[in-house]
């Protein structure tokens, strides 16, 4: 499987209200991106720090994670999406 790359998205931190930039995983290979799962084992995968004043923390988004060699896949949605049975089953195809 191919290489998917971050989105960058615009967040504004709840602290100070600075808008920065993140990358945001949909969606990890480890297949493909074998240098991607010791960010994610660390829990480095879609956190979010402002530039400006250091707070941070996870992001709130969906998102899959493939390890061919485990067989495993795995997809995490956040509580805090409040999405519905369909919109969650949407997201993981």
């Amino acid at each position: 499987m191919a290489a998917i790359a971050p989105q960058p998205v615009q967040i504004r931190c709840q602290n100070c209200q600075t808008p920065f930039t993140v990358p945001v995983w949909s969606f990890i290979d480890v297949g493909a991106q074998p240098e991607l799962k010791g960010a994610f084992i660390a829990g480095q995968i879609n956190m979010a720090a402002c530039p400006s004043c250091g707070m941070g923390g996870m992001l709130a988004t969906p998102f899959a994670y493939h390890d061919p060699g485990r067989q495993s896949l795995f997809v995490l949605i956040p509580q805090e999406l409040n999405l519905t049975q369909d919109d969650a089953e949407r997201f993981v195809g």
